[in-house]
């Protein structure tokens, strides 16, 4: 229903209230699995649920929404939802980040060839999960690790002996990330 009847001039939550919908924490949830694909309507989705006086979205809906944006690039908007998480209310444990907010927002990174970033946004962790010990880090080192053994081991690179080395991608200007940088 809010694929076919989105429409960018108007809220969400007018699609949401013609039809008598209620938005719970595990409908938000349920329908932003649905919605992983549309970016856009599912971060408008989300924006409406935090105007609700009932109840925010649990950490699992935050999850969900860096996964969902973290896949098209929009590592701009992960960083706004991960600040976001983190200036909730302290009582409300349940919406803070925590490790798999960051191992989502890492690992998307690092596919994405933004290493250095992966590693400030590693370093950063510390500062809105608490402590950082040595299954965290080991999370980083084999998740860094995975794209190199595929670059390695690619048949396109066995194939041509006069290959360049890998070579890390810097991220354009406008990639940056304000929370991630020191």
């Amino acid at each position: 229903m809010l694929l076919h009847h989105h429409n960018p001039f108007h809220a969400m939550e007018s699609c949401l209230q013609l039809n008598g919908i209620s938005l719970t924490p595990s409908l938000l949830h349920q329908t932003l699995i649905c919605l992983r694909h549309s970016s856009k309507i599912a971060l408008s989705l989300f924006h409406y649920s935090l105007s609700l006086p009932s109840s925010p979205p649990t950490s699992a809906a935050y999850n969900l929404m860096i996964d969902i944006h973290a896949q098209v690039h929009q590592f701009d908007v992960c960083c706004q939802l991960i600040i976001q998480m983190g200036q909730q209310n302290d009582e409300d444990s349940d919406s803070q980040p925590n490790f798999t907010t960051f191992s989502i927002l890492i690992r998307r990174l690092i596919a994405a060839r933004f290493t250095r970033q992966a590693i400030r946004a590693f370093d950063d962790m510390q500062g809105f999960i608490g402590s950082v010990d040595s299954t965290h880090f080991c999370f980083l080192l084999d998740t860094s690790h995975k794209p190199l053994e595929q670059w390695i081991s690619s048949p396109a690179r066995a194939s041509s002996p006069s290959s360049t080395p890998l070579q890390p991608r810097s991220p354009p200007c406008h990639m940056q990330l304000p929370c991630l940088q020191q």
